[in-house]
């Protein structure tokens, strides 16, 4: 019984057999291909070895042979197994995906027609009819209000350049002052501020700024001031700081106001930008320059603070002692071109008031005094303290060239982490070193003459140091200058005269200053 194929099929074996054979077939027909070329080659050897032997005999130059043709071996293709192999016949598709292909290409052809008809026949471009054109009826031309030009006006003192800022709302000024704060000024010279007001066709006023920065300072002020201020800052040493000055055109009532603007920063403190600031010194002091008694309000040793004055016709409102000084500067000296008659040159210190001015119980005014705060010696209590005593020093720089530097006391100062509140300098200078109501460390220890407050005589008294040598007095500059100043701290803090002492009558084991002061000379010029 003849055996089945794989795929059950009877006949498959035949064919495989008949494969198989033409295999067989195909090798042996390769054999006898290869047998032949070997014996061809094997011919050509031999006739090429004859030759050399001929040759050998003779011994003439060989001759090379003809070249005898090449017999072309026939080339014996290789016949592909795979095409000796029959292969199955290809699967026609079924009737049904003839008809699903034939449908698709009938749909397409008409798809195809049926667009050009559409585009050839029935669509016709849409003539657009153009309404007829309207006549522009243009608005009447209203007039424009030309806005007159902000004039800044004249400085009220000298400045060495004005900058002027343009804003349109009021809550863009602190940006522009922040902004300027930024720029290289010249130091110890008066750079101008003004502000234009785009919106309102206007400068920036005092309110304006007051409401800008959120200080509390009374509108009444404002109402006894020209409206035409000027406003700068200052460079100095210790950074920039500003200066108002405005003409004063109703004075009656004004230092009452200001009386009371003191009276409530006290109270409640300072306030800038919604923030309150600490202060130094809660409350005003009162100092003079060149005759002009202005009152201040320290807030920190960086020479920062509320300083303002009334001289003359104006009011001046800086924050440092220097800038207040340099204003005042300027506004004594007259302009360039504007020379006074000689009689009135005579410095406002000197100036003597006269018998109608001088009025009993008159407030002393405080000598020319120059801030010079240390951030050495003393402290600051947290409570006000009582102050009753004054204590009288002398010093020189013992350790530099110059014993009547100033700069050398304050050294030694340093090197020791003392201090005393004021000193006086050879020529009649007046230093402040630290605040009168700081406790300074001046006396040591110590006790008063009646044996009482023993090593506590610094929480209760002033210490004010006189520059010169053992060997020295002081000068009557120096007498004059301590005189105005002693006179000055006795009113302000209501000082008994019994209380005005040397260094040497409270530690009088251990301290001889002040060095040979003539108290009997002192005394009489306090009165």
């Amino acid at each position: 019984m003849p055996r089945e194929n794989r795929d059950g099929n009877p006949n498959g074996l035949e064919e495989e057999e008949k494969l198989e054979f033409l295999k067989r077939e195909e090798i042996r027909t390769m054999q006898k291909d290869i047998a032949r070329l070997r014996e061809f080659e094997a011919q050509k050897e031999r006739e090429r070895v004859q030759v050399l032997e001929a040759e050998e005999k003779i011994k003439i130059p060989p001759t090379p042979p003809p070249e005898k043709p090449k017999e072309e071996i026939p080339r014996v293709e290789k016949i592909p197994l795979d095409t000796l192999i029959p292969k199955p016949p290809r699967k026609r598709p079924s009737p049904l995906t003839k008809l699903l292909v034939r449908g698709l290409i009938v749909i397409f052809c008409f798809l195809f027609l049926g667009f050009f008809y559409w585009f050839l026949e029935i669509r016709k471009p849409v003539k657009e009819v153009a309404p007829p054109a309207e006549e522009e009826v243009l608005p009447p031309v209203a007039e424009i209000e030309e806005k007159p030009e902000i004039i800044v006006p004249p400085p009220l003192i000298q400045v060495k350049e004005t900058k002027i800022s343009e804003i349109s709302k009021i809550e863009e000024i602190p940006q522009v002052f922040k902004q300027l704060m930024k720029e290289e000024l010249t130091e110890g010279s008066l750079t101008r501020v003004a502000i234009k007001n785009l919106t309102e066709n206007r400068l920036a006023s005092l309110e304006d700024l007051s409401s800008a920065f959120e200080i509390e300072i009374p509108e009444e002020i404002f109402s006894k001031l020209d409206p035409d201020f000027t406003l700068s800052i200052f460079k100095q040493k210790q950074g920039k700081r500003l200066v108002l000055v405005g003409k004063v055109k109703e004075k009656e009532g004004l230092n009452e106001i200001l009386k009371n603007w003191e009276a409530k920063i006290k109270k409640e403190g300072i306030s800038l930008s919604g923030k309150k600031i600490p202060a130094l010194v809660s409350y005003f002091r009162q100092g003079s320059y060149k005759g002009v008694t202005y009152r201040y309000l320290t807030i920190s040793k960086e020479d920062l603070g509320i300083c303002y004055a009334l001289f003359s016709d104006y009011f001046i409102l800086t924050s440092s002692w220097e800038s207040i000084v340099k204003t005042i500067d300027l506004l004594i000296i007259p302009p360039a071109g504007e020379i006074p008659p000689e009689e009135e040159i005579t410095p406002p210190i000197e100036e003597i008031p006269s018998e109608e001015e001088v009025l009993p119980g008159e407030v002393i005014q405080a000598p020319s005094i120059q801030e010079r705060i240390l951030d050495w010696g003393y402290y600051i209590p947290t409570a006000a303290r009582t102050i009753d005593t004054i204590i009288i020093h002398s010093a020189y720089d013992a350790l530099g060239k110059d014993p009547y530097s100033v700069e050398g006391v304050i050294y030694e100062y340093k090197f020791y982490k003392v201090a005393a509140h004021y000193l006086i300098a050879r020529d009649g200078s007046i230093y402040r070193l630290a605040p009168d109501e700081a406790i300074a460390y001046h006396a040591g220890v110590s006790r008063m003459p009646d044996g009482s407050r023993v090593n506590i005589i610094n929480n209760f008294s002033i210490g004010i140091e006189l520059i010169y040598t053992k060997t020295e007095s002081p000068n009557e500059g120096q007498y004059q200058a301590l005189s105005q100043l002693v006179k000055y701290l006795r009113q302000q803090y209501n000082i008994p005269s019994e209380n005005i002492l040397g260094h040497n009558q409270i530690a009088p084991e251990r301290k001889d200053d002040p060095w040979n002061f003539d108290w009997e000379y002192f005394k009489p010029l306090l009165e």
